[in-house]
């Protein structure tokens, strides 16, 4: 009878440390909201790489007749300098943001052991709390790079239509 007892008290011990219904909900949500993230911030990387190479490319390309040289340089210069500016800082982002993946990846699948406990949960709600930094970051670097193709003339091709 004891050995049934014990055996009960075990199972649900180990049926009690899984992650419950809401804490799957969130981490569902959170992982999906996590790749959103990643690709936002992949695609900025790629939309500020290309901007940078028309900069780039429309500075050798400049003849004499446009504007004078040194003014032409000179905002060419601007223009460069503030997308390699912006391309560091959402560069650093990305080497970040994959040290986060990793311990999110690491959250993930202890969920998946169901050793969950309540330093996870709290892992959890920093690990969202970072998410939504993130995202405000992503949001007003998007911003950036609209109002530096505005100042320097640059055609938003590259931007997805849904940012213009």
């Amino acid at each position: 009878m004891k050995n049934i007892i014990l055996s009960m008290m075990m199972i649900s011990f180990f049926i009690s440390c899984g992650p419950s219904q809401v804490d799957e909900d969130a981490l569902n949500k959170l992982v999906g909201d996590w790749k959103t993230t990643s690709e936002e911030a992949l695609a900025l990387s790629e939309d500020v790489g290309n901007q940078l190479s028309l900069v780039q490319a429309d500075s050798s390309n400049t003849t004499a007749e446009q504007d004078p040289p040194a003014v032409m340089d000179e905002a060419k210069a601007n223009c460069e300098n503030s997308l390699k500016e912006l391309q560091s800082k959402v560069a650093s982002f990305i080497e970040e943001w994959r040290e986060s993946s990793l311990e999110f990846d690491e959250l993930t699948n202890q969920m998946q052991m169901t050793s969950w406990t309540e330093e996870n949960a709290a892992k959890l709600d920093a690990m969202e709390l970072e998410l939504r930094k993130k995202e405000v970051d992503i949001a007003q670097w998007r911003k950036d790079l609209e109002e530096i193709n505005q100042r320097c003339g640059i055609p938003n091709a590259t931007m997805d239509e849904t940012q213009i």
